[in-house]
């Protein structure tokens, strides 16, 4: 086996790719669901949003809380947020109380 198992420079480099593809692959759900998640942040006071945020837009559009697929990685990557250091359960009964980001819209 030649693929390295510990390489943190290649560990970050495919996750940077994978956003990537799944980002172009993935970009009209992506451009609804990243406007989905800055109205949230607009209607609070602290400007925050998780990704619970896109599913519930997503389930109140008619489309399925996945829509985004392993493209909800890319949610945030914009400079326009920023990670606040606080983690939330998730509300979605799917993730199992999952630790969501909680993200600012500077």
């Amino acid at each position: 086996m030649n693929q390295a198992v510990f390489d943190l420079a290649m560990g970050e480099e495919l996750k940077a790719s994978a956003l990537d593809d799944a980002e172009n692959r993935k970009a009209k759900a992506l451009k609804l669901g990243r406007s989905l998640v800055r109205k949230a942040a607009l209607s609070r006071s602290g400007r925050i949003a998780t990704a619970d945020d896109a599913a519930l837009g997503f389930v109140r559009a008619g489309l399925p809380a996945d829509y985004l697929g392993n493209a909800a990685g890319a949610l945030f990557r914009e400079p326009c947020w920023e990670f606040t250091g606080s983690w939330i359960p998730s509300q979605r009964v799917s993730n199992h109380a999952r630790s969501n980001r909680v993200w600012r819209l500077v």
